[in-house]
């Protein structure tokens, strides 16, 4: 369908987007057919479903795709892999420790496009009209901020910082994932936040007062992830799906 492409503002053919990237969906879906649960459990306000396809809009034309598709490619192949392997994990080199007991590593090993790719999955997230992702916003500022960004028009935009940590194979095995994108505020900042297989992505927009708090651990600034187990997930997704009523082919499958 013709329409303007919302990351080159051109009138083109519009392709159907997906919000997460294609090969998630797939490695989810894989990874489960070895563990029993060959079905994707998608949990929006206090209703659990089966989802049988990904979120997509058509937001993107074909060449803005394929940019994206770039760095899609480059961090499915050092996320968790469907043989349990981590190349992330594997490839970064501790180098300290944080007062929480999370490990600082130096990521100058692991690709660029982690950067990019983190803050596409979030603009796309904040610009789509899809009703999974109406409190996920960046603000029309940020919104046309990182789509200069991620369009080449521009650096990263200054009030950003990104966080990564890498999750150690821990059960219950939340490394193997997708926890898609979620917002809220803490303190002068919003905290913008998605989980896809052993990458836990943390990106403060705005507060600059506080930004900088930020760095010495951020991937943008100081190539630094950390690494961790990952039990505050683990609580939030616990306090998620505490209460949830199961719906359609799920609740079927419950009660069997």
């Amino acid at each position: 369908m013709d329409g303007i492409c919302k990351l080159c503002n051109q009138l083109k053919d519009l392709r159907d987007s997906h919000i997460v990237p294609r090969w998630s969906h797939r490695r989810l879906v894989r990874v489960g057919e070895t563990t029993g649960m060959p079905r994707t459990i998608q949990v929006f306000d206090d209703t659990a479903m089966v989802l049988a396809t990904q979120d997509s809009e058509h937001l993107l034309c074909a060449e803005c795709e394929q940019r994206f598709g770039l760095w899609e490619n480059a961090v499915a192949r050092v996320a968790v892999q469907p043989d349990d392997s981590f190349p992330a994990l594997d490839r970064v080199a501790v180098i300290g420790a944080a007062a929480d007991g999370r490990k600082i590593a130096d990521a100058s090993t692991l690709p660029d496009d982690l950067i990019p790719f983190a803050l596409s999955i979030l603009w796309r997230a904040s610009v789509c009209g899809l009703e999974n992702y109406r409190n996920v916003s960046l603000g029309a500022r940020y919104n046309e901020e990182f789509r200069a960004y991620l369009h080449g028009e521009t650096p990263i935009p200054d009030n950003v910082r990104l966080l990564v940590q890498l999750l150690e194979p821990t059960e219950p095995r939340i490394d193997r994932l997708i926890v898609p994108p979620e917002s809220d505020a803490i303190g002068a900042y919003h905290r913008h936040q998605f989980l896809i297989f052993g990458m836990y992505f943390y990106v403060a927009v705005g507060g600059a007062g506080e930004l900088h708090l930020l760095d010495e651990e951020s991937l943008d600034r100081n190539r630094r992830v950390s690494i961790g187990t990952g039990d505050f997930i683990r609580r939030n997704l616990a306090l998620r799906v505490a209460g949830v009523q199961a719906r359609g082919a799920f609740a079927r499958d419950g009660n069997r």
